[in-house]
């Protein structure tokens, strides 16, 4: 296969709720925050936060699951929500994967990668790039 391979999650259950879905998705994908802490040369405690190796996609050092390009997660896909700060979806882009998704496919809100972080990531609202009218829903619905 030459193509990414994307996995989209849709909550049509209304069973994620809050504001803390990014930070589920991103332990999801790149494993639970935990802290490091060692004693230096000097004797002198230090900590330092890293993730597990728990997460489906890895860490740097033990990359898993390379032929997923991304996961897009819709945490409410009803057509109605789709201006709702809130509920606009959330693009985790692998970026360990073999084949990954062209940076202009869903430019969505998200997260990138970085050399020793992850970091939030701006993008179109779903309903700008479904062409959508600016006042959603349309009065009297």
């Amino acid at each position: 296969m030459t193509v990414p391979y994307l996995i989209v999650v849709a909550d049509c259950k209304d069973e994620l709720r809050g504001g803390h879905i990014g930070d589920a998705a991103l332990e999801a994908m790149f494993g639970t925050i935990v802290t490091n802490v060692w004693k230096d040369k000097n004797g002198k405690t230090v900590m330092k936060d890293g993730r597990a190796a728990d997460g489906y996609w890895g860490t740097a050092d033990a990359r898993r699951h390379r032929d997923v390009s991304g996961i897009l997660i819709l945490p409410k896909p009803h057509l109605w929500d789709l201006r709702d700060e809130r509920w606009q979806p959330i693009l985790l882009r692998n970026p360990w994967a073999e084949r990954p998704l062209p940076d202009d496919l869903l430019p969505l809100p998200g997260f990138e990668c970085k050399p020793d972080h992850v970091a939030p990531k701006d993008g179109a609202k779903l309903a700008d790039l479904l062409g959508l009218p600016p006042v959603w829903p349309p009065a009297g619905t």
